[in-house]
C-alpha cells in the first residue's frame, strides 16, 4: 500500500465529527459575529456575494486603500477556510494594518 492509499485509509477509519457541538458554537457566536461585522462595514469594508458556477455563494469583504495610505498599493488575500469566520479571523487581523484587504469564505458549514 503506498503512501496515499494509507493516507486515505486513516481518514475513512476516522471517528465521525461532533456535529452538535459545531452547530452549538455557530449558534451561540452567531450575535458576537454578526456585531463584529458590522463594525468592519461601518470601518469602511464593502461587503459583497460572488456567485459561483455551482451557484454557490461566496462572503467576500474588502478593504480598498490603495487611494488612501501609502501601503494600500499592496493587498492582501485572506481566505478563512470551512467554518471559519471572516469577522473573527485573519480578514480582520489584517483589516487593522493600512494594507488593502480581501477577504472571502468559500461555502461550508453555515
Amino acid at each position: 500500500m503506498d503512501d496515499l492509499s494509507r493516507s486515505n485509509a486513516s481518514v475513512e477509519q476516522s471517528s465521525p465529527v461532533n456535529t452538535w457541538s459545531i452547530c452549538t458554537f455557530f449558534t451561540s457566536d452567531r450575535p458576537m459575529i454578526e456585531q463584529e461585522r458590522k463594525k468592519l462595514i461601518e470601518s469602511g469594508a464593502q461587503r459583497a456575494k460572488i456567485l459561483s458556477s455551482t451557484k454557490q455563494e461566496i462572503d467576500t469583504l474588502f478593504f480598498d486603500r490603495r487611494l488612501s495610505t501609502r501601503d494600500g498599493e499592496t493587498l492582501f488575500i485572506t481566505s478563512e477556510g470551512n467554518a471559519g469566520f471572516m469577522e473573527i479571523g485573519s480578514f480582520a487581523t489584517v483589516s487593522k494594518s493600512s494594507f488593502s484587504v480581501l477577504g472571502y469564505n468559500h461555502p461550508g458549514m453555515m
